[in-house]
């Protein structure tokens, strides 16, 4: 999600001042969920949906599915969806 730090701040609040009710961010490997997950603990408008993609699956353990059932768990922020990403 570097990528979009350098104007990360300035997109998150023209939605918020354009009227937008709840934004989702989409985290499709760890690194990327993790991200996700932070964003919506700092905006009460934005919900994370944490998940692998399809092409992860064979990378998919116990350690990553304790993590995402961590994140998708109460007290963690909402999530929108979690599960596969991608694919047809």
């Amino acid at each position: 999600m570097e990528d979009f730090d350098p104007d990360r701040q300035e997109v998150i609040q023209r939605a918020r001042d354009s009227g937008l009710e709840a934004l989702i961010t989409v985290g499709s490997d760890l690194a990327a969920c993790e991200g996700a997950v932070e964003l919506s603990k700092k905006y009460d408008f934005i919900y994370a949906a944490v998940g692998l993609h399809p092409h992860d699956a064979k990378h998919f353990n116990e350690n990553i599915y304790n993590q995402l059932k961590e994140w998708a768990s109460p007290p963690r922020p909402p999530l929108a969806r979690g599960g596969a990403r991608g694919g047809k």
